[in-house]
């Protein structure tokens, strides 16, 4: 079970306000009302600021992948209270349709190439990307969130065989997908993790207990809160509006820790030899200087000089939430029992005790004997399992390699497992957080 998100920014801060005001309207989690904010600013963004570093520009395009569970986590009614705000702003033109082709994807970018794309419930999204036809657009993805330029030969008449070029000049996609984790486990791969494409996302994961709250009226203190923070969101959209591209800079101390910080932290990785946390964090690092840029864009008066508080605090965000529920979401893929005959068989057998008869086995799995053999055979010659006794009464027996330990972390993460009874493996991958100070 996870912990809630925690956010320490000053009060003033429209992030801080927004969380505020949405947990008064309704019982969602909190880490939707944040996604919400943070993705009404990123949008806002629009492309206008950049922080211009040698390995490359920056820009604050954050893309959110928010796993909740159906109905009671409130995800929905999360995204449509964020969504008021836009479409009253008129920004819903640069809104994509939910459903779309490649070629109709990139046919739609290369007319407005700054755009968002939200999905409260994108299984059907997920499930479509391991089509054949839908490949090309993993990659594209993966383009696309780097804001550069993409160009594309497509097939306009069938008949016709008639071709034409599409341009997607100075992109900047914007992101925020909701499903539930079970809905994300079925449909994604780990092609899809090692291809870069859900390295991309900051994940979202709440299902810890949280206040329920009924339905009631809305009142006239609610319209006049909602009235507020939408001319706190226009007054951002009109100091950018007639601005040239706003050049970000870092504060000389937060360039100071923003370097011992990724230092420290790369060096730690390595010599713990997590293969998961160093290719996350190398994409978190980035989004510990875009959630930055968010962060000052979120305070009455906007700075284009990223200062050591806010710094610290997205890179707080990263160590202690993001890269662990990122890690765990990634390892969950990694390990999955349900896309594997040999890690069903070590989740079963895991779960009693470490240790079962093959015929108790058999009869869980319901798979065909042949298959299970040669499942079995190839976790003894890995040794992962040990079969003992004879043809009638055979027992499978986990042994702890280091695979089993990994695979150990995975499935405890899976089934929910209490952190007092795993093994430490499993607790370097409990993201530890604590509760939201509102004010």
């Amino acid at each position: 079970m996870s912990e809630k998100l925690t956010l320490n920014l000053p009060e003033n801060n429209y992030i801080s306000e927004y969380i505020k005001f949405a947990s008064s309207q309704n019982d969602g989690y909190i880490e939707w009302h944040f996604a919400g904010a943070v993705s009404q600013l990123s949008i806002i963004a629009d492309r206008m600021l950049v922080l211009r570093l040698k390995q490359g520009d920056v820009y604050p395009n954050i893309w959110f992948m928010g796993l909740g569970d159906s109905t009671i986590s409130r995800k929905s009614t999360g995204m449509n209270l964020a969504s008021s705000f836009l479409t009253e702003l008129g920004l819903d033109i640069k809104r994509l349709p939910n459903a779309f082709s490649p070629e109709s994807f990139v046919e739609t970018l290369s007319l407005t190439p700054k755009a968002f794309f939200w999905k409260d419930e994108c299984s059907q999204l997920l499930a479509s990307m391991q089509k054949t036809y839908m490949a090309d657009l993993r990659d594209l993805f993966c383009d696309l969130y780097e804001c550069g330029n993409y160009r594309r030969t497509l097939r306009t008449s069938q008949r016709a065989n008639k071709k034409s070029d599409f341009q997607i000049t100075d992109s900047y996609l914007t992101q925020c997908l909701l499903t539930t984790p079970e809905n994300f486990r079925q449909h994604v791969t780990l092609l899809d993790v090692t291809s870069g494409w859900l390295l991309r996302y900051l994940y979202l994961a709440p299902d810890y207990p949280k206040e329920w709250k009924g339905f009631t009226e809305r009142t006239e203190s609610d319209k006049s809160n909602w009235i507020y923070l939408f001319h706190r969101l226009e007054d951002k959209v009109n100091q950018l509006k007639n601005k040239e591209v706003v050049e970000i800079t870092l504060s000389p101390r937060a360039w100071e820790f923003f370097n011992e910080w990724q230092k420290h932290t790369e060096i730690r990785m390595m010599e713990e030899k997590d293969k998961v946390a160093k290719a996350t964090f190398g994409r978190l690092q980035v989004y510990a200087l875009k959630l930055a840029m968010l962060f000052e864009l979120g305070k009455p008066e906007f700075s284009a000089v990223i200062s050591i508080e806010s710094l610290v605090e997205a890179c707080r965000l990263v160590d202690d939430y993001f890269l662990p529920i990122a890690k765990d979401i990634i390892r969950q893929i990694e390990w999955d029992e349900s896309k594997n005959l040999q890690e069903k068989i070590l989740g079963t057998v895991r779960r009693t005790g470490g240790y079962m008869t093959r015929r108790n086995l058999l009869a869980a799995l319901h798979k065909p004997l042949r298959e299970v053999e040669d499942a079995l055979n190839s976790l003894v010659a890995s040794g992962e399992i040990q079969i003992e006794g004879n043809e009638g009464s055979k027992i499978i027996r986990l042994l702890q390699t280091d695979a089993s330990v990994t695979s150990v972390a995975g499935v405890a993460l899976i089934q929910g497992m209490n952190a007092t009874d795993a093994t430490d493996d499993t607790l370097d991958t409990v993201a530890t957080v604590g509760t939201l100070p509102l004010g």
